[in-house]
């Protein structure tokens, strides 16, 4: 997890950076821009596909999670579906929004997506665990419990690790080089309009 250290030491010492007020620390930062415009995209695709595969990883337990329910309080099992589809309606915005916030240059935003792909990691550890006692007890689709149960956790990994990459890393500069470009700019346009005052 090295890139991954290093990426949210970056944005935590710029973030400190703006907080002491250090405009010598944001400009440079600037000069940086047309890169970051040209690769944005490029680099950005870690967090696209780490997101896909959480969103996955998070839909697979969720059929057998609400087949149980609805098995306990004796409703009809081919109305599950109404149990899943808002469960990942719900969920969406959960996962869309750190992600939009780091694409804005925020830590927190990182701090925050991390909590949420390693939660789907213990629930992916959950359904290994039940897929693993469906399979060991003798149910009819043990093997199909346990094929999912395995892509699941390997969907779960996959969100993560793509979180450590090198191409991460550069999307995080370019992340904080359209913050600090935002930041400066703003900055230029209340200093013009106090001269106009």
């Amino acid at each position: 997890m090295k890139q991954l250290r290093a990426s949210m030491a970056r944005m935590k010492r710029f973030e400190m950076q703006l907080r002491q007020g250090n405009a010598p620390g944001v400009d440079p930062m600037t000069h940086a821009l047309s890169p970051a415009i040209r690769h944005q995209l490029l680099f950005s695709w870690p967090l696209v596909v780490s997101m896909f595969c959480a969103l996955i990883s998070f839909t697979h337990p969720l059929f057998f999670i609400w087949r149980g329910i609805f098995t306990l309080a004796e409703w009809p099992e081919y109305a599950v579906m109404a149990g899943v589809v808002p469960s990942i309606l719900l969920f969406c915005p959960l996962l869309y929004a750190p992600v939009i916030m780091l694409g804005r240059g925020y830590s927190r935003a990182l701090t925050g997506y991390l909590i949420l792909v390693c939660g789907l990691a213990a629930l992916s550890s959950g359904y290994i665990v039940f897929a693993l006692t469906q399979a060991f007890g003798g149910t009819e689709n043990r093997l199909f419990y346990l094929i999912t149960a395995l892509l699941n956790a390997g969907l779960s990994i996959a969100s993560i690790a793509l979180l450590n990459t090198r191409w991460f890393a550069q999307a995080v500069d370019d992340f904080l080089c359209l913050r600090a470009w935002r930041i400066s700019w703003k900055r230029k346009r209340e200093l013009v309009q106090k001269r106009l005052k």
